[in-house]
Formats: C-alpha cells, sequence, structure tokens
C-alpha cells in the first residue's frame, strides 16, 4: 500500500468513525440514562448531582386537603380523614411508598418518559444528545425538579466510567471492523 493509499484509507475510516459517533452517543447516553434511572429510583435522587447529598421529602406539616386527588390508595385517603395537618413524607409513608430519600417516583411518569431525544454531528467527530421528553408534563416537572433539587439527571463518577467503558467497547468494536 502507498502513503497515498494509506492516507485515503486513514480519511475513509475516520470519515467511518465521524458519522458513527451520533449513534454511539446515543446509545451510551441511553445506557447512562437507564444507570441514573435506577439509582435515583432505586437509592434516591442526588442534589446537584453530587454523591452523598440525597434529597430528603419534606416533614413540614401543611393542611393534607393539599394531597386530595393524590391518594395511590385507601391508605392514602386514610392518612387525609385522620390528619388535618399532616407530611408528604408521612402522606407517602402512610401509602406504603418509600419516605427517605427523595426518588421522584411517585407514579413513575416522570421516569418514563424521560428519553433520549436526539443525538447529532457537533463536528470534530464529536456528538451532541439532548435528554429529556416529548411530553409537556414531564418538562415541567424536570424543571420544577431541578429548580428545587439541582442538576438530579446527572450522572456520578462511577456511572461517568462505566459510559466511558461502553465507549471504548463501542469504538474498539468499530475499529476492529474497519
Amino acid at each position: 500500500m502507498t502513503a497515498l493509499e494509506f492516507a485515503a484509507k486513514l480519511r475513509n475510516e475516520a470519515e467511518i468513525i465521524r458519522r458513527a459517533a451520533p449513534s454511539m452517543s446515543a446509545e451510551i447516553a441511553e445506557s447512562t440514562l437507564t444507570l441514573i434511572k435506577d439509582r435515583s429510583i432505586n437509592e434516591g435522587i442526588l442534589i446537584d448531582g453530587r454523591e452523598g447529598n440525597k434529597a430528603q421529602y419534606s416533614t413540614r406539616k401543611i393542611n393534607t386537603q393539599k394531597f386530595k386527588g393524590k391518594e395511590r390508595n385507601r391508605a392514602g385517603s386514610a392518612y387525609i380523614a385522620a390528619n388535618i395537618l399532616g407530611t408528604w413524607h408521612d402522606f407517602r409513608k402512610a401509602q406504603g411508598l418509600n419516605s427517605e430519600p427523595v426518588n421522584l417516583s411517585y407514579n413513575n411518569d416522570m421516569w418514563e418518559n424521560i428519553k433520549v431525544l436526539q443525538s447529532t454531528d457537533a463536528g470534530g467527530g464529536k456528538a451532541s444528545t439532548t435528554v429529556g421528553s416529548l411530553d409537556d408534563e414531564t418538562n415541567n416537572k424536570i424543571a420544577a425538579n431541578t429548580a428545587r433539587f439541582g442538576d438530579f439527571l446527572t450522572p456520578t463518577e462511577d456511572e461517568l466510567q462505566i459510559a466511558q467503558e461502553v465507549l471504548q467497547e463501542k469504538l474498539l468494536k468499530l475499529l476492529r471492523q474497519l
């Protein structure tokens, strides 16, 4: 192979990698988002995405009539009927739901609707991937929860490490195919 042929082959391989970047980015974002969702639901969300900084449900007493319509079962209705004042923490607990730490999964609608929306070529072999929802109600929940808890969708160092390992595996697999 001549130097010119070798250079042309490298340019071709670089172009193949560049074209693969958006789909690889979307796959890795999807895997990382799954890790974030699982951790958040099972262990609680992290305030501003900082490990060890878990949000707690409110123990501030408010009129339980504000919980009307949010009951998930008879225990929720009974809690409202038995208490003029109550807390969101105790209301959740009465219904058999997680009450510590915050996991933002009252009915899981928000978590189910957060997805990878698009991944595009950002130039230079990089891709830009957008995570969010096509549903306005979910986007409003994400915005409200972000205002309250900071960027709760930020991956932890461990989750980033897993994403990096997945990316390396995908790149190696692609390079072996070339």
